[in-house]
């Protein structure tokens, strides 16, 4: 079970420099709207990480920090996607 968590963690982290790394070589509008959707993913996966811990916590100062972020998560994440609309890089 360890060696199925480090594996998924070191895939993560993978992902992660890659998209930086890809994230680093924009600029201008072309960065705007790559950092854009980086976060509104970012915020997506927050938002459901923050829903469980806020249900399953064992610890009612974790499951109220959850709440709390969770709350501003979805207020930023409305932002973010506010902004990739207004600029025009949303495809919705």
């Amino acid at each position: 079970m360890a060696d199925a968590m480090d594996d998924m963690m070191k895939h993560m982290d993978e992902m992660a420099d890659s998209t930086l790394d890809e994230l680093s070589s924009a600029s201008g509008d072309e960065f705007d709207r790559k950092f854009l959707e980086m976060m509104i993913k970012h915020h997506a996966q927050a938002i459901a990480t923050s829903e469980l811990a806020s249900s399953k916590a064992v610890h009612a100062e974790l499951r109220e920090l959850a709440a709390k972020m969770h709350s501003d998560q979805i207020e930023e994440s409305e932002q973010l996607r506010s902004w990739h609309q207004q600029w025009g890089h949303a495809q919705d």
